[in-house]
């Protein structure tokens, strides 16, 4: 009885599989997703940029603006 629902499972499992393909097939892509891909791509592009820029300009800023570790870490928070 087990083989034969774990059959079935993986015959449904597969059936909504081709099912999803074949929806997303239909969809298609324009020009409304690839400004999407390429916005949401900037953006977290901009994310990840903010991480190296703070470790960048910490050594420069603990100098002149006289920051200690606590205030550092806070920087480096945002």
């Amino acid at each position: 009885a087990k083989s034969r629902e774990g059959g079935s499972a993986a015959s449904e499992l597969e059936e909504l599989s081709e099912q999803y393909e074949d929806i997303m097939e239909d969809c298609g892509h324009g020009k409304f997703q690839w400004t999407l891909f390429i916005v949401l791509g900037l953006a977290l592009m901009a994310d990840g940029v903010e991480c190296y820029v703070v470790a960048f300009a910490l050594p420069s800023a603990e100098k002149d603006l006289c920051l200690s570790n606590a205030e550092k870490g806070m920087l480096g928070k945002s």
